[in-house]
C-alpha cells in the first residue's frame, strides 16, 4: 500500500468556490497550498484571487488540475460532479497527472 502525503506547498485543484467551498479553499491558501481554482461564477473566483492572491484562477476543471497534486471538487450534486471531472468539455480527468489524488465532495 502506498502512503500519499500531501503537505504545503503542494499544488491544489480547488473546483467550486461556494457557501462551502470557499472557507475550505481559504484554510488551504493559508496553510500554504498553492491552489488553482475553478468556478462557474467569476465573481466567486475573483473575491477569491482577491482575498488570496497567490491562488490562480483558471478557465476549466481541465485547466485547473494540469501540474496539480490532488484536486477537491466542492460541487451541489452528483450531477455537477460528473460533470467537471468527467464528462464535460474540458473535464478534469483529461488534465490529470499520473498519481492526482481526486477527493470529491457535495453540499447535497
Amino acid at each position: 500500500m502506498t502512503t500519499l502525503t500531501l503537505a504545503p506547498p503542494a499544488t491544489i485543484a480547488f473546483i467550486g468556490l461556494g457557501m462551502m467551498g470557499r472557507p475550505m479553499a481559504s484554510r488551504l491558501a493559508e496553510a500554504g497550498f498553492k491552489l488553482r481554482l475553478y468556478d462557474l461564477s467569476q465573481k466567486a473566483v475573483s473575491d477569491f484571487i482577491g482575498a488570496h492572491p497567490s491562488a490562480l484562477a483558471t478557465a476549466s476543471p481541465r485547466a485547473a488540475v494540469q501540474g496539480a497534486d490532488a484536486v477537491i471538487t466542492m460541487l451541489p450534486d452528483g450531477k455537477v460532479v460528473r460533470h467537471a471531472l468527467f464528462e464535460g468539455r474540458d473535464a478534469a480527468r483529461d488534465g490529470m497527472g499520473a498519481g492526482a489524488l481526486a477527493i470529491v465532495m457535495c453540499s447535497s
